[in-house]
């Protein structure tokens, strides 16, 4: 694969269970499961709406990467200091088999 093609990289977490050791409490938390990867960026819209009075806006994303194993639609995407929840399961290119598609909405994912 022609890595000039994926010129910029990102990061894809996985949201994880952490156990403190001193309280034995369990806490959610986000860890990366690929880091460095390179990808393609690609906004695909920008979106206004208002919601109960509130104005709202969505940016929706399509990040073309190496095909990976693992990733599902629970995961999100570190991109350029921001977050990306994955809106579906990736899509591998039924003509290059060596890629796949993300999709995703930028916001808020805490878990």
């Amino acid at each position: 694969m022609n890595e000039n093609a994926l010129p910029e990289r990102i990061a894809i977490e996985q949201l994880a269970e952490a156990v403190d050791p001193a309280t034995g409490a369990r806490a959610k938390t986000w860890s990366v499961l690929h880091a460095r990867v390179p990808a393609q960026y690609r906004p695909l819209s920008s979106g206004e709406s208002l919601k109960a009075a509130a104005a709202t806006s969505s940016l929706r994303v399509r990040f073309i990467v190496p095909r990976l194993l693992g990733v599902t639609a629970a995961m999100r995407v570190r991109y350029d200091g921001r977050l990306f929840a994955l809106t579906g399961e990736p899509i591998v290119d039924p003509t290059k088999r060596n890629r796949m598609t993300i999709e995703a909405e930028a916001g808020v994912i805490d878990g």
